[in-house]
């Protein structure tokens, strides 16, 4: 987010109109939905405030705009410089292990270090797919300091298939965590609690009443002193789920500075990886079952828990 001084400021003078509709009036270029996300992303602010997508504008409302939304239809730029680590390969899909500090996806048409960038460099058919510009066909994502497995789609008809069996709960995700009290599980136990943004705009989320459905599946802990290794499981997955679930329960991850996570030996970043994907092959049906084993790093405090 910029700061204050180069916020673009546009007084309103429609009346009744709520703020997302209005944007795609002053910025032909956007569609609705990319409105939404712009909005979301904490890029708008009316009266000088974070506001939902659904605010009401009044006639004198001054809005205040960030950066100018990317256009329509746009494409993450091929960067071939990047690291690419290519677990499987397939004609309609590839998985691809993504580092730490790296983000999944680009925001911005401008973006070039970003998983996507890497992904279009050496497959160029996944450019055009996906949800939002800048997927490039990836199914779901990782946060920065996450690493692990992510699948992007080849084609539009493979990532549609693949989309409905993650929206059918036919997509399994499983991640490992490091927490500093494994006594606060009973493995297995599923945590069901919905989330939310703190605030419009905020890098928090939060356990609410009234939210997004969120569900993580505690498989397995293993003790290792003071410390607990945990194996979890979801089939969708909300902003932070695994991060918010696993605080909610008085555990938060070791690194996880978002979420008040403790200190752990040897480590510099967020011990969580996404370590294996079970899915049904878009065209043929078969089971596929992905692994990747702990980068270096967690290995290393692992190593260091003794």
């Amino acid at each position: 987010m910029s700061d204050s001084a180069s916020w673009k400021k546009i007084e309103v003078t429609e009346n009744g109109m709520r703020l997302d509709v209005w944007l795609t009036k002053q910025f032909h270029q956007l569609s609705r939905r990319a409105a939404m996300a712009f909005v979301q992303q904490g890029n708008v602010r009316v009266g000088g405030r974070l506001v939902g997508k659904s605010h009401v504008l009044n006639p004198g409302d001054v809005v205040e705009i960030a950066a100018a939304p990317a256009k329509k239809n746009w494409r993450p730029v091929a960067n071939p410089s990047l690291p690419l680590d290519v677990v499987l390969e397939d004609a309609a899909f590839v998985v691809v292990n993504k580092p730490c500090h790296m983000p999944s996806c680009a925001i911005d048409p401008t973006d070039l270090d970003t998983l996507a960038n890497g992904i279009v460099a050496r497959y160029p058919e996944c450019a055009g797919i996906g949800v939002r510009h800048g997927d490039a066909g990836l199914l779901h994502r990782l946060d920065n300091d996450t690493s692990g497995l992510l699948i992007a789609a080849r084609s539009v008809r493979a990532f549609k298939t693949l989309k409905s069996m993650q929206d059918n709960n036919q997509f399994e995700k499983r991640y490992l965590a490091l927490v500093a009290d494994a006594s606060r599980f009973s493995a297995p136990q599923t945590i069901s609690v919905p989330l939310d943004a703190k605030k419009k705009g905020g890098r928090k989320m939060s356990v609410v009443q009234k939210g997004q459905r969120a569900v993580t599946h505690v498989e397995e802990v293993i003790k290792m002193g003071a410390f607990g290794l945990v194996k979890v499981l979801i089939f969708k997955g909300a902003r932070h789920q695994i991060r918010v679930h696993l605080a909610h329960l008085g555990a938060p991850i070791c690194g996880d500075d978002l979420y008040d996570g403790p200190k752990a030996p040897l480590l510099d970043r967020l011990f969580l990886h996404a370590s294996g994907l079970t899915f049904f092959h878009p065209v043929t049906s078969e089971q596929i079952v992905v692994d990747c084993p702990l980068p270096t790093d967690l290995q290393r405090v692992i190593g260091a828990l003794g």
